[in-house]
């Protein structure tokens, strides 16, 4: 097999492309999701780009971007309008395709929010709370 350095890349480089983080690629590598095209006479991981882009292309994963603004009261209406462009700004940049912004005006955080409960498919009125690694 002829090796053509540039269509392989190290971790760090795949992590950008694919948009995830080093930890996460050598854990699906553990967990068998993820195969190691070869690695260097160092021992370094080297993905093949082409691969990394059928695996992880939006055609095999469907991905929702939620954002959640929230403002305290009545009077921060336009606070909570520019977080929701601030938001949508930096979904933009990081090109998140579908988006969704959930606004709510509320003083405090707390679980039984009806726009914080659309976040999170997790009823967290039970009294078993667990938490969220």
């Amino acid at each position: 097999m002829k090796i053509i350095e540039s269509q392989y890349v190290s971790i760090g480089q795949a992590a950008k492309i694919i948009g995830l983080s080093i930890p996460t690629l050598r854990r699906y590598e553990k967990l068998g999701k993820l195969d190691v095209d070869f690695r260097t006479f160092g021992n370094h991981r080297r993905y093949d780009i082409e691969s990394l882009k059928k695996v992880f292309s939006k055609n095999n994963q469907s991905t929702k971007t939620i954002c959640y603004a929230r403002v305290s009261s009545a009077g921060q209406k336009d606070d909570l309008h520019i977080q929701e462009q601030k938001l949508l700004d930096y979904c933009k940049n990081k090109k998140f395709d579908d988006v969704e912004v959930i606004k709510e005006v509320g003083s405090g955080l707390n679980y039984n929010k009806k726009g914080f409960k659309k976040t999170y498919p997790i009823d967290y009125s039970t009294k078993n709370k667990t938490s969220c690694d």
